[in-house]
């Protein structure tokens, strides 16, 4: 650890101040933070962004439940999008973050989500499965020549496809070899290693491992990460868990998996294109504004009619139907896309499948205005019912559901009365055919004295 600091009440240095520093620090490779608040959360986001793409950002974030630091629902759903645009890695525990920060200081980030679990025991490598699923991870089928050649080890233990079974008289040098061989695999882009002691030194096996892996380091472009997952562990020795290597070594298969996934996300997050606020055609501002003025000339708050809020879309380059209508034909799938508002956030956009079914299990996805195109793409397949778009005959007109995304966003952005919008329902037709919005309405209130858009 280079620092370590206690903000207490932030009264002259906040948690975006060390940010900033700890980004151009070079004694600093990762950041980890616990945050109960956010002193100016669009300035947090701004910075962690930037800090994140030089250095993971881990973060510890009190206040889900009553218990905890208080939050308001969409202060929830707000945080988690903030975490989500800005790529910082959040932590549901201490313990965690300690798991995720020895995995990302002591190992290259994967190339992607795929992985290979090389064990000598079946029950915990099915459990390391199983968590490694449920986070996102793939164990696809090694090639061939991979399980030929590992085969030759042992031939009575070796099993027959990931995970690797090497059977519980494995040696040192067979794991070496397994692992540098499944290393090689174009197949895999991780290595978890599950291994029980049976009567065979943990600490020479996590020799052998750290050996194999910086030659590999030497061979392979990119490099892979590999984890160690020794079930028991001598306490008696040095290091972390009784062993002293350049591996991250978990005292559990489920953790190891866990930190994977956390660093297979944080790597796809890098690799994606800058998030630029997009340039749209065929926006109105001055439009949007003279519909905004007349439904408030002398009135507080309200909501618009069908025909103002029809005036307001199409300055967005949006199209509301002339009448309300509940009609969806057969290759179409309901959506709908909200706004809500956060007093320390500003305004956030939900979107999620339209239906009782979907407000049941609240799957909901929400982003921070203003949206770039990757934040609009990453909101639309964020939700657990994407697959309903993709469609079981014809995939949906996913760039035209985008598109609308993004001319909210500025509608929003341009407009800061607007209080409450919502489309709903909105028909999203299948490739090439748009989006239609069948029903909505928009809420507008005076903005107070020296108010505009939330400060970004």
């Amino acid at each position: 650890i280079s620092m370590f600091v206690n903000v207490g009440d932030k009264t002259d240095v906040s948690g975006n101040d060390l940010l900033q520093y700890w980004e151009e620090d070079p004694s600093t490779d990762l950041i980890l933070v616990y945050l109960e608040s956010f002193g100016n959360p669009r300035k947090f986001a701004r910075i962690a962004r930037r800090a994140a793409q030089r250095k993971p950002v881990v973060a510890i974030k009190s206040g889900r439940t009553a218990a905890g630091i208080p939050q308001t629902d969409s202060g929830a759903y707000a945080t988690e999008a903030l975490f989500r645009q800005a790529g910082i890695i959040r932590a549901e525990s201490l313990e965690e973050s300690f798991e995720i920060a020895t995995l990302l200081t002591r190992q290259p980030l994967p190339a992607s989500n795929r992985v290979a679990v090389v064990t000598n025991t079946a029950g915990l490598a099915g459990l390391c499965v199983d968590a490694g699923e449920a986070h996102g991870l793939a164990f696809p089928r090694l090639s061939p020549a991979t399980l030929e050649t590992c085969r030759s080890l042992l031939p009575r233990g070796v099993g027959r496809d990931n995970p690797l079974n090497l059977g519980l008289e494995a040696q040192p040098e067979h794991y070496a070899t397994a692992v540098q061989h499944v290393l090689d695999d174009p197949a895999v882009d991780a290595v978890i290693v599950v291994h029980v002691p049976m009567g065979t030194s943990q600490r020479e096996v996590a020799e052998a491992l750290g050996q194999t892996v910086s030659e590999a380091e030497a061979r392979t472009s990119p490099a892979k990460p590999v984890l160690l997952c020794v079930l028991h562990q001598d306490r008696t020795a040095s290091g972390h868990g009784g062993l002293t290597t350049s591996l991250p070594v978990f005292r559990f298969p489920e953790a190891a998996a866990r930190a994977l996934a956390h660093a297979a996300r944080y790597a796809a997050w890098l690799g994606r294109p800058p998030g630029e606020v997009a340039e749209l055609d065929q926006v109105d501002a001055q439009a949007a504004r003279h519909v905004i003025e007349t439904a408030l000339d002398g009135h507080g708050p309200t909501q618009l009619d069908r025909a103002a809020s029809r005036e307001l879309l199409a300055a967005a380059g949006l199209s509301l139907s002339e009448a309300a209508e509940a009609v969806e034909e057969a290759d179409e799938t309901s959506v709908i896309v909200r706004m809500a508002e956060d007093p320390s956030f500003g305004p956030l956009i939900g979107f999620g499948l339209s239906g009782a079914v979907a407000e049941v299990l609240h799957d909901r996805a929400f982003c921070i205005t203003p949206l770039s195109r990757t934040d609009a793409q990453d909101l639309v397949r964020s939700i657990r019912g994407f697959p309903l778009l993709q469609g079981n005959h014809a995939a949906a007109d996913l760039t035209a559901l985008e598109d609308l995304l993004l001319r909210v966003s500025w509608l929003i952005e341009e407009c800061p009365e607007i209080s409450a919008l919502e489309l709903q329902p909105v028909s999203v037709r299948t490739a090439d055919r748009g989006v239609a919005i069948r029903g909505g309405h928009v809420s507008v209130r005076p903005l107070r004295p020296g108010a505009g858009p939330a400060p970004g």
